[in-house]
């Protein structure tokens, strides 16, 4: 994870949205292609994979604002969220995605979970659906968690992953609605197992959520991608991991926000040799913010990751999280060109400056979705 490649005098040659040459600018621009592209010169500027935030909940409640009385914020969020119509959905969905876009993330893993109920997350899904024709790249998961669905009124935990295996999974699976699975804590091993089997043979890759106590569950099933939070993660878990496929999904939004000083144990991860990657993790409770680079700041000064590290973990770590590794999170031939051009003429910049947005340009699939342009003509 500590390693980069970095050319300091770059080119990428673009065909159809894909990457076909990578290199020192002298040897591209010899190339034949090169001499009929059309030429975008960001010298001084850091060009540099589009940020895959790996796990969301994009479809979330209204957010509860200091002084607000009542009901505990997610019953409250979660009751005004199953009353909000179709289209409200949509128009929130649709305006938290131009905030990613414009803060880098060039892939957005979206889920709801506030739905409570199937019906609800069915229309969740459907929203999300209608949501991948934004510019980015949109992987909708169906997240659960144990203590929302009893707060919601859901049956016992059994029943409830059982449904949810037997009855929303294949009918959303059926009208492609689903790139994946994501449940909490909370439910027994043996309904995690079962759930994780049905969403293996639906072909859904799973990331499963804990602070640390089902880690090795999540590390002997088949189809779990990834292990979110593990806050409470210690050296049994670093070597679990680092012998296992799942990718290590860290949020550090969630700590910031809620104030408690406890940040997962990247390090420890990391030197155990455990591949971990970072996320937004956003929701309008426990995360809010959807800044890929202010959380590289957090994982640098909070978790004691290194700049290299920190890139690694919100580019191709996290694609790898999601099984999609093969296609973005870098830049190399036969990639998507999805490209971030950073207002820094070094990456180790982008996690110094925490609460700035570095980002000049987002380009995916070879076209720029989000310019600002004011950047290049004041170079």
């Amino acid at each position: 994870m500590g390693e980069i490649h970095v050319i300091p005098d770059g080119a990428l040659l673009i065909t159809d949205g894909v990457i076909q040459h990578v290199g020192p600018t002298r040897r591209v621009e010899r190339l034949a292609e090169a001499r009929k592209a059309d030429d975008l010169d960001v010298s001084g500027r850091v060009v540099m994979p589009g940020f895959i935030d790996c796990f969301t909940q994009l479809l979330c409640g209204p957010p509860r604002l200091p002084g607000d009385a009542g009901e505990d914020s997610f019953t409250g969020s979660s009751r005004a969220y199953k009353a909000w119509s179709a289209q409200r959905l949509e128009l929130e969905g649709r305006k938290r995605l131009r905030q990613f876009m414009r803060f880098g993330s060039t892939t957005v893993a979206g889920s709801s979970g506030y739905g409570l109920d199937e019906e609800t997350e069915l229309r969740s899904l459907r929203t999300l659906e209608r949501l991948r024709a934004a510019p980015l790249d949109l992987a909708p998961l169906l997240y659960t968690t144990s203590r929302a669905w009893q707060r919601g009124g859901a049956a016992n935990p059994w029943e409830t992953l059982e449904r949810l295996a037997t009855a929303l999974l294949p009918a959303a699976c059926g009208k492609h609605l689903l790139s994946g699975v994501a449940i909490g804590d909370g439910f027994p091993d043996d309904a995690v197992e079962g759930y994780l089997a049905c969403a293996a043979r639906l072909g859904l890759p799973a990331l499963v959520e804990t602070k640390g106590e089902s880690v090795g569950l999540a590390c002997r099933t088949p189809g779990v991608t990834a292990v979110l939070d593990l806050e409470n993660a210690g050296p049994a878990h670093a070597q679990t991991l680092a012998g296992s496929d799942p990718v290590a999904v860290l949020l550090p939004g969630r700590s910031f926000h809620g104030g408690q000083g406890q940040y997962a144990p990247a390090r420890a991860l990391i030197d155990g040799g455990a591949a971990v990657a970072l996320a937004s993790g956003f929701d309008n409770l426990t995360s809010p913010t959807v800044s890929m680079p202010m959380v590289m700041a957090l994982a640098c000064t909070q978790m004691r990751m290194t700049p290299e590290e920190a890139l690694t973990a919100v580019t191709i770590n996290a694609a790898h999280a999601l099984g999609i590794g093969s296609r973005v999170g870098s830049l190399q031939y036969g990639m998507q060109a999805d490209l971030l051009l950073m207002d820094c003429g070094d990456y180790r910049e982008i996690p110094l400056y925490f609460g700035m947005n570095p980002v000049a340009m987002v380009m995916r699939r070879g076209q720029t979705i989000f310019p600002r342009v004011e950047v290049l003509e004041g170079r």
